[in-house]
C-alpha cells in the first residue's frame, strides 16, 4: 500500500472533490495526509506561471512515500504534470480543467489517472524517476486512452481521464517486470471504476446511436403505456 498525501497549492478555480480522492476504496494507495498551501509566491517566469524551481517550497510528507501537489497555474513547458524530485509531483489544472469540464469529465477521473500513474511508475521504478527519458520505455507518444499516454496535446487528455486503461502494450512490458502478477490485474480492476457520471454516458451513448436511441426510446413509451393501460384496467376491476 502506498501511502501519498494530497497538497493543493493556491485557489483551485475549478470544483475538486478532495474527499472523492481521499475516500477512493483502493488496495494499491491511501491517501494518508492532506495539506494546504493557500498563499502562493510569485512565479519568475510570469503570473500563475511555475518553473520547477519556484516550487521548492513543496516539501514531501514525511508519512507518505508520495507527495502529490495540485494547482491552477501552469508549470515548466506547459506540462500538466512535473516530477520535482523522487518523491514530488506536481499536477496543473490549467488548460486540464477546462477541457475536462467542456466534455464532461470530472477532475478527480483526472487526478485518481495520475495518481494510479504514478503508483505503477513507483512500483516499478522503486522512485519516480525525475526525467521522461527515464521513462520512455512505458510511456508512448499515441494516445490510447491509457494512463501512460504523454498527452503531448493537452486535449487528449479526456481519452485517458474518461475511461482510464493500461493498454495492451503496456501490460505485456509490465509482464516482463518484477512486479507481482495480480498487481497489475488489481490497478485495471480498480481504473474500471473511474467513470463519467451516469447521465453523461448515457448521453454519449445517445449521441453515439441516436437511431438506436430512438427506437428504445418509443419501445419503452410503447411499454409503458401497456403497462398503466393493464393497471388501470385492474385497478377498475377492484373498485367496481
Amino acid at each position: 500500500m502506498i501511502k501519498i498525501a494530497l497538497v493543493e497549492l493556491g485557489h483551485i478555480k475549478h470544483r475538486v472533490d478532495i474527499d472523492k480522492i481521499i475516500q477512493w476504496k483502493s488496495d494499491i494507495f491511501e491517501i494518508s495526509a492532506t495539506h494546504s498551501i493557500p498563499n502562493l509566491p510569485d512565479g519568475k517566469l510570469a503570473w500563475q506561471h511555475f518553473s520547477d524551481s519556484d516550487l521548492s517550497f513543496v516539501k514531501s510528507d514525511a508519512s507518505a512515500k508520495m507527495t502529490i501537489a495540485i494547482t491552477a497555474y501552469a508549470l515548466d513547458d506547459d506540462y500538466f504534470a512535473r516530477r520535482l524530485d523522487d518523491s514530488i509531483i506536481v499536477l496543473s489544472l490549467d488548460h486540464i480543467g477546462d477541457i475536462l469540464h467542456q466534455n464532461d469529465i470530472p477532475i478527480e477521473n483526472f487526478l485518481l489517472k495520475c495518481i494510479y500513474e504514478y503508483c505503477l511508475i513507483r512500483l516499478l521504478h522503486g522512485s519516480i524517476p525525475p526525467s521522461t527519458n527515464e521513462l520512455r520505455d512505458i510511456l508512448h507518444d499515441e494516445t490510447r486512452s491509457c494512463i501512460f499516454d504523454i498527452c503531448g496535446i493537452k486535449e487528449d487528455i479526456v481519452y485517458s481521464s474518461s475511461t482510464p486503461q493500461i493498454c495492451d502494450a503496456c501490460q505485456t512490458k509490465i509482464a516482463k517486470k518484477q512486479l507481482p502478477k495480480d498487481t497489475i490485474s488489481l490497478i485495471i480492476k480498480e481504473l474500471r471504476k473511474i467513470k463519467q457520471p451516469l447521465y453523461y454516458r448515457l448521453e454519449s451513448i445517445i449521441k453515439r446511436h441516436p437511431f438506436a436511441s430512438l427506437l428504445v426510446t418509443f419501445f419503452a413509451g410503447l411499454l409503458l403505456e401497456i403497462i398503466g393501460s393493464a393497471a388501470y384496467e385492474l385497478f377498475r376491476l377492484l373498485l367496481f
